[in-house]
């Protein structure tokens, strides 16, 4: 399998990331969506975009926002035809560079429990921090939702445990 290589999104590449995006929240779909008055991690910073290629085909995006001593990220998605070939992680380790360069100490993310992500954040180095009531996302089931924030640190290596 070929490495993605990451840049950071043009505006060109809008149609390939909304496809993108598009097909990675599919699956997502059937366990939640943003509720009407989604919120309550609402950005005030700037946010970039960068885009993961395997030759001319964009197959990953990820936005991120540098907010005092982290780099948030924001809507990683990888699609699903590409999921589990290193996509997300060549994307974090970009992001762990950018991090660095800009003087941050750790990334941050948002993730719903029930979506099954957090043991893919595990594996690239994030531990969750805090669970709280995922009040302002919609269950498909009914059943209540729980959001964990994440961490890493911008230094340990990805898959290197806690």
């Amino acid at each position: 399998m070929k490495t993605p290589s990451v840049r950071e999104a043009t505006e060109v590449d809008n149609g390939a990331i909304e496809e993108v995006c598009r097909l990675a929240t599919e699956d997502l779909r059937t366990v939640y969506r943003p509720g009407p008055s989604l919120s309550a991690h609402a950005i005030s910073k700037p946010i970039s975009r960068l885009v993961a290629e395997i030759g001319n085909s964009i197959v990953g995006t990820v936005r991120y926002c540098l907010d005092s001593d982290r780099l948030h990220i924001i809507g990683l998605m990888v699609h699903p035809c590409r999921r589990r070939k290193g996509v997300a992680r060549r994307l974090v380790e970009s992001l762990v560079e950018i991090g660095r360069a800009s003087g941050v100490g750790r990334l941050s993310l948002f993730t719903v429990k029930e979506t099954g992500n957090i043991p893919v954040f595990e594996k690239l180095g994030f531990r969750v921090v805090r669970e709280t009531p995922a009040a302002d996302l919609v269950s498909a089931s009914g059943e209540p939702l729980t959001e964990a924030y994440m961490e890493r640190t911008a230094c340990r290596p990805a898959g290197a445990g806690r």
